[in-house]
């Protein structure tokens, strides 16, 4: 018999697999350089395709991702990737023919919301988690390292862009 624990890799592994899929079957109509099926595109994670949000969120210390190697390898410089290159997300926006797009904690000053969301934005947040830290208090966890982005957060900040961009785009977001 296999128990829950030593199951728990083969489980990851399949909600990784699950979780790719979409994305994966998502990206692969457009041609490249235009995206003709999708308009915009929306992300929520933690690390694994943080564009920036962490670094805006821990600006005072936020540790090692804003020094080398960390995006030398494509960028040239660090950019808040938790990779020495491009994420996932990154390879994405590129085949739907998107610039990259910003994170949401980077948005840049003198810019309205629907312009810079146009093509979409990243509200991945590194050591993000996706129960809430009320969740985790209550379990007596700490989370004072943790980032206030949880799932339910970064839902919460994508429906608020949606209704910017819903007023812009008469509804077709």
């Amino acid at each position: 018999m296999i128990s829950w624990a030593s199951s728990l890799p083969r489980k990851l592994v399949v909600a990784a697999s699950l979780l790719a899929l979409p994305v994966a079957i998502a990206a692969s109509p457009a041609p490249a350089n235009q995206s003709s099926c999708y308009k915009r595109l929306f992300s929520f994670g933690d690390s694994l395709i943080d564009t920036g949000n962490y670094i805006v969120h821990f600006s005072a210390t936020p540790g090692p991702v804003v020094e080398l190697p960390y995006g030398e390898t494509f960028f040239g410089r660090p950019t808040g990737h938790w990779s020495d290159g491009r994420l996932i997300v990154d390879f994405i926006v590129e085949r739907l023919g998107f610039p990259y797009w910003p994170a949401y904690l980077q948005a840049a000053a003198g810019k309205s919301l629907a312009e810079e969301f146009r093509y979409g934005v990243n509200f991945a947040v590194g050591s993000a988690t996706a129960l809430s830290q009320d969740f985790l208090r209550k379990k007596h966890l700490r989370v004072d390292l943790i980032p206030p982005y949880s799932l339910d957060v970064q839902i919460g900040l994508f429906k608020k862009v949606l209704a910017v961009l819903g007023s812009t785009d008469q509804g077709d977001v």
